[in-house]
């Protein structure tokens, strides 16, 4: 017998219901409306409005029953009411704030997850989780997941939301939401916000610290926003989490996000598990910076048991204090008006159960159907007591439980009673041995108009447009059926913050208001946030309303723009960027005045070449060094005609140089380390294929010196471009050079590759630079140049080093006075210059041309080109001995 405890403030019900937490989901599924279309997701990962990725390449209507069983689904719309809605094995990923999944029944079983997409920021609300259903089913195995989707951190700034964690020096606090956030040697800690009743907010980041971080890391961000509204019953054996995560380095920890759910009966396996937990501050594991608050959890119900755990903690670590607990409010709901005693759903009720042929202790329900259509469902609930009849065994209710044919239901029938019929099919999972036993029970329903009146929509007959301090606006709410107010009022709340308030009405299908813009009134889209009533709004029948936000808002059908301009930000350089001159446009929702670049916050750049007038602006951003690069416009930095100030907003864009690693030969190795952008340090590390070798680094991006370092540490303090050499290990060849380039450029080698240490090299024509230390076998040059082009490329040659006639060897020089840049370094065996060839170095250095080898040789070089520098003298001609042996 399974055993489900109580929930707060509630007593225990009969056994058959509390039975149904394990049961309803498996039951639910097998439970189809006749009418409506079956239509399956394909797999793969896709978007739910592409007709394509569905069977019958047709995206679900109204009604449809939706199967996904595998793949990942993206919902970026509103979905129509469905019929039943299957998820397992799958994940379904909303994204947009308004985007909702609606169905009778949805339900989502082992290896089905509800997933939300996107991070928020200050300036951005972009996704939540919310399923408006008849009935919702969360199996074992099954996940709703808000972890870290709520608003998100910022590298060294406070963290983003109501609730944002703060920072001071090198410490950073947690995020606030149920709670605060925690702290560390005095960073701020994130505010407590949103309702205890009925949260809608997501958890908020923590902030941001420099100190041990490298790169920088924003803070943990917080929980997301999760909303379940069911008419009927939600069962939950699975987990509904929408925790915080943890701050990376010195960060805060994000709070814990929000959980709201409202059904009229709530059933909650041992194994149910809703969760709004803060994020540990300071790393993973928790340490010296504030961890997240707790989040909030409302859960609002009029009976049901619930034996799992419900927690909106603070984080376990994190901070000195550590953060808040959260808050966790168990709201009880007027359960509306149902059939007779014996009812197990709005709408219909069974009368007698009578098995034909045999005795058992069979029990059926009615899923509740939504408030759009009279289309019942039924799904099968069993005592632990329930047999089947058979031949030989009687089996207990562990198996699969299907029905199989319905003669009756109480689809678009008017209040009365019918008799029919439901055929079950069973098999016990642990008797492989026995076949499926149909079993056929006869019903005498009762069905009763027995569903509340319910808010349909709230919508505006406003046209779409911006207004101002003075105007009014119309507010319409629209109700299932007609319904009237005697007394008290129906209230409206705005996004504004006012409440629209509506007087008594006669019976009516809507009821309307007046919203008066007051000034500072200010939203980009005028949207209905709340609703209640302090008088009763009932029918004919007496029933009263179920007062619930409905899945169609203002937003959803108007867009209109109240009061203080807004501006919005915008920039061509990417992100991140190398520009030195980063553009900016600022463009505000109407011409404003007063504003100029004095106006403008700036943080790591300068504002030049500020322009313009009205709504349009321009100015230059001048980064002054590497990292974030940030503008914001304040609050009231401009006003319009009216009198209005702006709505802040802000840009930021991180100023870094580009890394190019190019491997030469392709395919003969790789680079570990390597990224597009660096805005500090980066180590490379050279990975040689099978039977490859590495030889060394080039580029016009390698520091000095650093050609064989191994890993090669750059400080990325400009753009750099580094060449990875690889060998192999080859039988020594002859390569001839040219054309022009570097050394490295491999197309100019015949054979093509560049030549190894016991390879011998011709420059035979055109342009040869040496950048970085060399070493060959043999080196000719004729006809052509070699030039070094570096103070420390030394040029080694195992055995002769010959120039050949028409063969130069020279130097890029001269040197300035600040900084020698290059010389003529050669080691080599022998070295032979013919008549006709020269190792030029006139006019190379400070005091006409420096040139030195090491070699045992029988050479005069003549040098009479005039000087600069510390020494320079006038021009001559000038000597050097005969060397016979190494000399300098």
């Amino acid at each position: 017998m399974m055993s489900i405890a109580a929930g707060p403030a509630m007593g225990r019900s009969e056994a058959v219901r509390a039975f149904a937490a394990a049961l309803l989901c498996a039951a639910l599924c097998s439970a189809r409306p006749g009418f409506a279309a079956d239509v399956a997701w394909r797999g793969g990962t896709g978007w739910w409005d592409q007709a394509a990725n569905w069977s019958g390449d047709t995206v679900p209507a109204a009604g449809d029953n939706v199967s996904i069983t595998s793949g990942a689904v993206v919902l970026t719309n509103s979905t129509p009411w469905l019929g039943t809605v299957v998820i397992s094995n799958a994940s379904l990923i909303f994204t947009n704030w308004g985007t909702s999944l609606s169905a009778e029944t949805v339900n989502v079983l082992t290896g089905g997850v509800l997933r939300i997409s996107n991070l928020f920021t200050n300036d951005l609300m972009s996704n939540n989780l919310t399923v408006w259903c008849g009935s919702f089913c969360l199996g074992i195995g099954g996940l709703v997941d808000g972890d870290g989707k709520g608003w998100g951190g910022l590298s060294n700034s406070p963290g983003y939301g109501p609730g944002g964690g703060g920072r001071v020096d090198n410490e950073a606090g947690g995020g606030g939401h149920g709670g605060r956030g925690g702290s560390y040697s005095g960073a701020p800690r994130g505010a407590t916000n949103d309702s205890l009743t009925a949260p809608v907010f997501p958890g908020s980041a923590g902030g941001s610290s420099l100190k041990y971080q490298s790169p920088p890391q924003p803070g943990g961000a917080g929980g997301g926003a999760i909303r379940i509204a069911a008419t009927g019953t939600v069962s939950i054996a699975g987990i509904i989490t929408a925790n915080g995560s943890y701050g990376p380095g010195r960060c805060g920890g994000g709070s814990g996000g929000a959980i709201f759910i409202t059904a009229r009966d709530l059933y909650g396996a041992a194994t149910a598990v809703v969760r709004a937990n803060g994020g540990n501050g300071g790393g993973q594991s928790g340490g010296a910076s504030g961890g997240g608050g707790g989040g909030r959890i409302a859960i609002w119900r009029s009976g049901g048991d619930f034996a799992g755990s419900v927690t909106a903690d603070r984080a376990p670590a994190g901070g000195d204090p550590l953060g808040e607990p959260g808050t966790v409010y168990w709201g009880i709901l007027p359960r509306p008006q149902v059939a007779p005693s014996n009812s197990f759903g709005r709408g219909a009720s069974i009368r007698t159960l009578a098995p034909v042929g045999g005795e058992t202790n069979l029990l059926l329900a009615l899923c509740d159907s939504g408030p759009s259509t009279n289309a019942m469902q039924w799904a099968l609930l069993a005592t632990n007591d329930f047999l089947f009849p058979s031949a030989t065994n009687g089996l207990l209710p562990t198996g699969t439980v299907q029905i199989v044919q319905i003669t009756n239901s109480a689809s678009g029938k008017s209040p009365g009673v019918y008799t029919g019929e439901v055929v079950f099919s069973a098999m016990h999972s642990g008797m492989i041995d026995v076949p499926p036993v149909l079993l056929p029970v006869q019903i005498v329903m009762t069905v009763t108009d027995a569903l509340p009146p319910v808010i349909a929509s709230i919508v505006s007959s406003t046209p779409d447009g911006s207004y101002s301090a003075g105007e009014t606006i119309n507010v319409t709410v629209n109700f299932s059926g007609p319904v009237s107010l005697s007394s008290g009022a129906l209230k409206v709340l705005l996004d504004t913050g006012r409440e629209v308030s509506i007087g008594p009405f006669a019976p009516s299908l809507s009821a309307s208001g007046s919203y008066v813009v007051q000034a500072g009134d200010s939203t980009p889209d005028l949207d209905a946030v709340g609703v209640s009533t302090t008088g009763p709004v009932t029918n004919a029948a007496g029933r009263g309303l179920w007062v619930e936000l409905p899945a169609v808002t203002i937003a959803d059908v108007r867009n209109i723009v109240l009061g203080r301009p807004t501006v919005v930000l915008d920039t061509t350089a990417s992100e991140p960027t190398d520009l030195q001159d980063i553009p900016v446009t600022a463009v505000f929702s109407v011409p404003v005045y007063g504003f100029s670049a004095s106006d403008l916050v700036v943080s790591n750049a300068v504002v030049t070449n500020f322009g313009g007038s009205g709504a349009d602006y321009s100015f230059i951003l001048k980064p002054q060094g590497r990292g974030v690069v940030r503008v914001d416009v304040p609050e009231n930095a401009a006003v319009d005609a009216s009198g209005n100030g702006n709505v802040s907003n802000s840009l930021s864009r991180t100023f870094a140089y580009r890394l190019d690693v190019t491997v030469l030969p392709p395919g003969r190795g790789a680079v570990s380390g390597t990224d597009l952008w660096y805005n500090l340090n980066v180590s490379l590390s050279p990975v040689p294929s099978e039977g490859c070798f590495f030889r060394q680094w080039s580029g016009p991006g390698l520091p000095e010196g650093q050609c064989l370092a191994s890993p090669l540490n750059l400080v990325m303090d400009r753009p750099r471009t580094i060449l990875a050499v690889f060998g192999t290990n080859t039988a020594p060849t002859t390569r001839t050079w040219s054309g022009s380039g570097s050394w490295f450029t491999l197309a100019n080698w015949t054979p093509m590759d560049f030549p190894y240490e016991g390879d011998d090299a011709v420059i035979a024509g055109g342009v040869c630079v040496v950048s970085e230390p060399l070493q060959v076998y043999r080196l000719t040059v004729t006809n052509a140049t070699l030039l070094f082009t570096n103070w420390n490329s030394t040029l080694k040659v195992g055995n002769l080093m010959a120039v050949r006639t028409g063969g130069v060897v020279t130097a890029a020089g001269p040197f300035t006075e600040q900084m020698p840049s290059n010389n003529i370094s050669i080691e080599c065996g022998s070295l032979a210059v013919d008549a006709g060839g020269a190792i030029q170095a006139d006019g190379k250095g400070y005091r006409g041309g420096y040139s030195w080898y090491d070699a045992s040789v029988s050479l005069w070089i003549t040098n009479d080109a005039a000087g600069r520098g510390p020494g320079s003298g006038p021009p001559g001609p000038q000597t050097y001995p005969k060397f016979d042996s190494y000399a300098t």
